[in-house]
C-alpha cells in the first residue's frame, strides 16, 4: 500500500467587522490559490485564480447571502468574538505582570542568596575574630599575671634597697 501525500485547498472563512461578516483575501496570496486553491464553504467550490474569487465569486448572491446566513445563524459570535479578544487581552495583562513579578522575584531571590552567602562568610570570620580575641584575653591575662607578679618583685626588691638604706617602710 503506496501513502500519497496530498495537498487540499485552503479553506476560506470571511472576517468579521463592525457586527457583520466581510471577505478578507489580503493574507492568502496569488501563489496559493494557483497552487492549491482556495475552496469557498458557500458553494463547495474551488477557486485557483485570487483575481476571479474576489471579482467575481465574492459579489455573486450565494456568496453574499451564506455571508448575511453567517450573521442570521451565529447572531452572539461577534459579540463572543469581542469579549473573548477582550479576555485575551486581559490575560495577555495578567501575564505580563506576573511575568514581571516573578522576574522582580528573581532577583529578590538572587539578592537574598548573595546576602546568604555574605552573611555565612561574616560568621565564619566573626568565629575567628571570636577566636583570636579569646586568645588575646588570655595572652593580656597572662601579662597582667606577669606584671603583677613583676611588680610584685620590684616593690619586695625596692623595700629591701630602702631598708639596706635604713628607710623604714610600712
Amino acid at each position: 500500500m503506496e501513502k500519497i501525500l496530498a495537498r487540499t485547498p485552503l479553506d476560506y472563512y470571511p472576517t468579521d467587522k463592525n457586527d457583520t461578516f466581510v471577505d478578507n483575501v489580503q493574507d492568502i496570496s496569488a501563489s496559493i490559490f494557483k497552487e492549491i486553491g482556495v475552496i469557498c464553504p458557500c458553494s463547495n467550490k474551488t477557486y485557483y485564480n485570487k483575481y476571479t474569487f474576489i471579482h467575481q465569486h465574492c459579489k455573486t448572491k450565494t456568496h453574499q447571502d451564506y455571508l448575511l446566513s453567517l450573521k442570521q445563524k451565529y447572531p452572539d459570535i461577534l459579540k463572543i468574538n469581542e469579549e473573548r479578544k477582550k479576555e485575551i487581552k486581559d490575560l495577555r495583562t495578567r501575564l505580563v505582570r506576573s511575568e514581571n513579578k516573578i522576574a522582580q522575584m528573581s532577583g529578590q531571590i538572587e539578592r537574598a542568596e548573595k546576602l546568604e552567602e555574605e552573611n555565612n562568610e561574616l560568621k565564619i570570620e566573626l568565629l575567628s575574630l571570636e577566636e583570636h580575641l579569646k586568645s588575646v584575653i588570655a595572652d593580656f591575662k597572662n601579662y597582667r599575671k606577669i606584671t603583677v607578679e613583676r611588680n610584685s618583685k620590684t616593690e619586695d626588691f625596692a623595700k629591701s634597697i630602702l631598708q639596706s638604706f635604713g628607710y623604714e617602710i610600712e
